[in-house]
C-alpha cells in the first residue's frame, strides 16, 4: 500500500532546498514578488505558509494564483504542460476524551493537501490588472506606516532591536544601496519588535526567532508592495535551521504561523487597531 506524502514534510522540503542553495547565493531563493499572492477567482489573498510559498520560491513576478477550475471560471486556461503548486488547508476535527482521561472535547488541527494552484503567468487568454505606482509611492507608504507603529527608533551602526529599551536600531538611510534595502531591513527589525513582552511575548531561541523575522519581513513587505531583500547577517543562522527543519518538519509551519501573526500586529496598528493577535 503506497502511503500518502505528508504536507509537512512536502513543505519543509522545499523550504530546506532554497536553504540548502542560499549557502553560495543568499538573496536568491528568498527573493519575493512585490506584493501580496492572491486568487482572481475569489478575490481572497493566500495566508500563512500558503503565502509563503506563492510568495518566493519560484521565478514568477505575478501575484496571482487560482486553481485549474477557478481560472476556467475567468476564461483563462492553464498551458498543457504546466506543473502547479501545492496550497494547504487547516481542517480541524474534534475528539471525545474517555472520561477517565478527564472527558470534554479536544480539538486537532489538521493539515490537508488542497488542489493544485497555477499562477497567472502560466495560463492563456488573462491579463494582470495593471498597478501604476512608483518605487518611491511604495517607499513613502512603507514610511508613513512604520510611523504608526509608534516603535521607538534611534541612529546606529548596524541594524538591530534591543529587546531591553525596546528600541529598533537603523544606519542611516543613506548607507543603503537603495530604498527597498532600507525599508527591508527596517521591518526585519519589526517583527523583531513585535516579540516583546508588552505586544506578542515570543518566546523561542535565536535561529526560530530569526526565521520569524525573515519570514514575517516578506510577508509584511508584500503588503506594502516592496520587494523583500534577505537579511545578510541571518546567513550565520542557515546550520541551525536546516537542523531544526530537518528534525522537526512541522517547525516551518509553526515559524510561519508567528511570522504572520506578527507581520497581521503590525498591518492592525497600521489602521488604528491596536489589538493583539
Amino acid at each position: 500500500m503506497k502511503m500518502k506524502k505528508n504536507p509537512y514534510d512536502d513543505l519543509t522540503k522545499k523550504v530546506i532546498d532554497m536553504l540548502e542553495t542560499a549557502g553560495t547565493d543568499w538573496e536568491k531563493p528568498w527573493k519575493a514578488i512585490p506584493q501580496s499572492p492572491k486568487n482572481p477567482c475569489t478575490e481572497r489573498m493566500y495566508r500563512g505558509v500558503n503565502q509563503m510559498f506563492l510568495t518566493f520560491g519560484h521565478d514568477f513576478s505575478s501575484p496571482y494564483w487560482a486553481g485549474y477550475k477557478q481560472w476556467k471560471k475567468l476564461g483563462a486556461s492553464v498551458r498543457k504542460g504546466e506543473k502547479g503548486s501545492t496550497v494547504v488547508q487547516y481542517s480541524p476535527f474534534t475528539v471525545q476524551i474517555p472520561p477517565e482521561e478527564g472527558g470534554g472535547e479536544k480539538v486537532i488541527p489538521y493539515l490537508r493537501r488542497m488542489a493544485p494552484v497555477f499562477n497567472s503567468e502560466q495560463v492563456e487568454n488573462w491579463s494582470n490588472p495593471e498597478i501604476n505606482i512608483t518605487e518611491e509611492e511604495r517607499h513613502s507608504y512603507a514610511e508613513n506606516f512604520f510611523h504608526k507603529l509608534e516603535a521607538k527608533i534611534q541612529d546606529g551602526t548596524t541594524a538591530c532591536y534591543i529587546p531591553s529599551s525596546d528600541t529598533i536600531e537603523m544606519p542611516p538611510f543613506s548607507t543603503f544601496e537603495s530604498g527597498t534595502d532600507y525599508y527591508s531591513t527596517l521591518f526585519h527589525e519589526c517583527i523583531h519588535w513585535t516579540g516583546h513582552s508588552t505586544r506578542q511575548n515570543r518566546k523561542s531561541s535565536y535561529a526560530f526567532e530569526e526565521l520569524v523575522a525573515e519570514l514575517g519581513s516578506i510577508f509584511l513587505l508584500a503588503e506594502l508592495g516592496i520587494e523583500a531583500k534577505p537579511q545578510p547577517a541571518n546567513a550565520k543562522y542557515l546550520a541551525g535551521w536546516l537542523k531544526m527543519l530537518k528534525e522537526t518538519p512541522k517547525s516551518i509551519v509553526l515559524a510561519s504561523k508567528d511570522a504572520r501573526k506578527a507581520a497581521e500586529y503590525c498591518i492592525n496598528k497600521s489602521k488604528g487597531e491596536d489589538e493583539k493577535i
